[in-house]
């Protein structure tokens, strides 16, 4: 996907990206290429991907218009919220 930003490359096997709609984009094996994130998220730049406190996954990324981080968590099988840090 080409978007202009760096990748976030997580500590499990996926990646991030922000598209140039500033629509945030995933990738792991066996997903048949990037699929767009759930729950409607826009974003300037993916900045990171960890492992949260409750060992779920989580992906930060920066909006520039409201000059926050939000983030997303992974549980149960899906993705949750776009939360304001």
């Amino acid at each position: 996907m080409s978007d202009g930003t760096q990748p976030a490359d997580c500590p499990w096997d996926e990646s991030f990206v922000i598209a140039p709609d500033r629509t945030i984009w995933h990738a792991w094996p066996r997903s048949g290429g990037w699929k767009e994130m759930p729950n409607y998220g826009k974003a300037d730049f993916a900045t990171n991907c960890y492992y949260n406190g409750n060992n779920k996954h989580q992906i930060d990324v920066w909006v520039q218009y409201t000059g926050a981080y939000y983030y997303s968590y992974h549980s149960g099988g899906a993705w949750h919220g776009w939360y304001r840090n």
